[in-house]
């Protein structure tokens, strides 16, 4: 008798390891860039790695408001023979490993015959940035793109400045392409991190310059590398890029002057539209330049 239930013991382990081992198969399938998971019926999409745009495809049907995007992205969605394609791009940015990228909702109750593909490449941008990673020791207006008649925002980065009393930072702008969004954060102006949490400011505005004063007091701060301030921007209706200049006063908890380095930046100003469209050109070329794709398999 007890032989009889220890080999039903082992059975009935193995069977819930078995099951374990398929569900787990079954509920998520990987490839380079991504990973897919069966959530509820839905497909949830995350990176496994870091890349400016990218597209997946798979078997079946997929209409545009069947997909949901994260904040700040762009999704395209288009079927061809039999598959559909969702080319996702966050314009000015790169996707961060381990981030959500879309949602595909459905009543999918497997992921066995979908047929799960993806690529991944960087999307040239029409100029330089002038801002590059890794960042030059200073602070810098980091490049970004806004589409026109539309909200956005650009960030000014620090690193490797020590015990920073108080700064001044001017920006100038061309105010043809945009006007700072008073309505938003400090008079259009969020500070971050240490910025934020230690930090004294006040923003003036005029027409095409924008000054913000900090002040930290006797303790000081230590920026290592860190996005140090969020100015908020209204685009107008014209396409094109405006340069925003910078210059800057450090000083320290002594007031005296810190050295410090400072980088302009481009703020790029697109058509949605056209950006959309050439988002889609430039995924589709990734699948005729690059090698194949890595499919998953469940």
């Amino acid at each position: 008798m007890k032989r009889i239930l220890f080999v039903s013991l082992v059975l009935f382990v193995v069977v819930i390891m078995v099951s374990s081992c398929f569900k787990l198969t079954v509920d998520s399938v990987t490839t380079d860039e991504l990973k897919v998971v069966l959530s509820s019926g839905d497909l949830v999409i995350s990176t496994r790695s870091a890349f400016s745009g990218i597209e997946i495809s798979l078997v079946g049907e997929i209409l545009q408001e069947d997909v949901l995007c994260g904040d700040g992205m762009i999704c395209v969605v288009t079927s061809r023979q039999g598959r559909s394609y969702v080319a996702v791009v966050k314009p000015g940015q790169e996707f961060a490993t381990g981030e959500r990228v879309l949602t595909i909702s459905g009543d999918y109750v497997s992921l066995k015959g979908l047929g799960i593909t993806s690529q991944s490449a960087s999307i040239p941008e029409s100029h330089k940035p002038s801002a590059t990673e890794p960042l030059n020791d200073g602070i810098s207006v980091i490049d970004g793109i806004v589409f026109k008649e539309s909200e956005g925002s650009f960030f000014i980065r620090g690193k490797n400045i020590s015990n920073i009393g108080g700064s001044e930072i001017i920006l100038n702008y061309d105010s043809s392409y945009f006007e700072i969004d008073t309505s938003k954060g400090n008079n259009g102006v969020t500070a971050l991190n240490q910025y934020a949490s230690k930090g004294i400011h006040i923003v003036q505005h005029n027409l095409g310059t924008l000054v913000i004063s900090t002040a930290f007091g006797s303790s000081g701060v230590n920026i290592v590398e860190e996005n140090m301030l969020r100015v908020h921007l209204l685009s107008k209706s014209i396409e094109g890029e405006s340069a925003v200049t910078i210059s800057a006063e450090v000083r320290n908890t002594s007031e005296a002057v810190i050295p410090t380095e400072v980088f302009s930046g481009v703020i790029s100003f697109r058509d949605r539209l056209h950006y959309l469209h050439s988002c889609n050109i430039a995924l589709d070329s990734f699948r005729k330049d690059l090698p194949s794709a890595v499919t998953g398999s469940p």
